[in-house]
């Protein structure tokens, strides 16, 4: 008998252990739902060990501070995912960002979010090649775009951003990954940027492509550069007779060998500075 009653009032002791644990944390949980203050919230979080209160916190509390602290501690990925699509702060998303592992929760983020940066480290994380081409393709941002760029492994991909993108600087990275000389010459004959057109011809080793740019650049200094890079001496002499830049004239005055095109010049060319080098270079 007298066990029994020992043995019931253990039982008791536990439970009343128990309940004013659970009275404890459910009188927590009220302060960290509705205290006014941020502060008082934030402490009680610290104490609490449920994760749905901790959730409701992350979800719900009006200071980005308290939601980070909250999502610091949440375990559950769908509840990450919920947040870092949702949440109106974009520090609160980037956190979530960092610990989410699916990779289409992230390619959603890297789709969709409005913030660049947020954009961009999702982007690090994605590991499929179709899905890093679409944000090389269409994000509105040219770093996260740039960045794509960089984690395309296909020459297709690489060559119709080269061609199409907006922002001449992504454009003049992809040309600088290109390997085909076909697109390499269509770039050089039609980018609307004289740095590109240039980079593009500095890669050039077709003396046919490089005497059409020298003939039709709209450049001065592109046609230079490939006028530097002719060998035949006819195309050489077309452009000391045509071009219309006297400093690219008097280059490719340089280059001629024949002493009638050099004397052509000499008697012909509408630059005094072109005709008295023509003059020098007669024997």
């Amino acid at each position: 008998m007298k066990n029994t009653i020992t043995l019931l009032l253990l039982v008791l002791s536990i439970i009343f252990g128990i309940n004013q644990k659970l009275n404890a944390q459910n009188s927590i949980t009220h302060i960290a739902y509705t205290d006014k203050d941020s502060d008082v919230r934030l402490a009680a979080l610290g104490k609490l060990k449920d994760q749905n209160s901790i959730t409701h916190i992350a979800y719900t509390d009006r200071d980005s501070t308290v939601r980070l602290a909250a999502l610091r501690r949440l375990t559950d990925q769908n509840s990450i995912t919920h947040i870092a699509y949702t949440d109106n702060d974009s520090v609160v998303r980037l956190e979530a960002l960092s610990k989410l592992s699916d990779q289409n929760s992230i390619t959603h983020i890297a789709y969709t979010d409005k913030d660049d940066k947020i954009r961009l480290e999702a982007l690090r994380k994605l590991k499929d090649q179709n899905s890093i081409t679409h944000v090389a393709y269409t994000d509105n941002d040219s770093a996260v775009r740039l960045e794509a760029l960089t984690k395309l492994k296909d020459q297709n991909s690489i060559r119709h951003i080269a061609y199409t993108d907006k922002d001449s600087t992504v454009r003049l990275a992809a040309l600088r990954r290109l390997t085909d000389q076909n697109s390499i010459t269509h770039i050089a004959y039609t980018d609307n940027d004289s740095v590109v057109r240039l980079e593009a011809l500095s890669k050039l080793s077709d003396q046919n492509s490089i005497t059409h740019i020298a003939y039709t650049d709209k450049d001065d200094k592109i046609r230079l550069e490939a006028l530097r890079k002719l060998k035949d001496q006819n195309s050489i002499t077309h452009v000391a007779y045509t071009d219309n830049d006297s400093a690219v004239r008097l280059e490719a005055l340089t280059k001629l060998k024949d002493q009638n095109s050099i004397r052509h010049v000499a008697y012909t060319d509408k630059d005094s500075t072109v005709r008295l080098k023509a003059l020098e270079l007669l024997k």
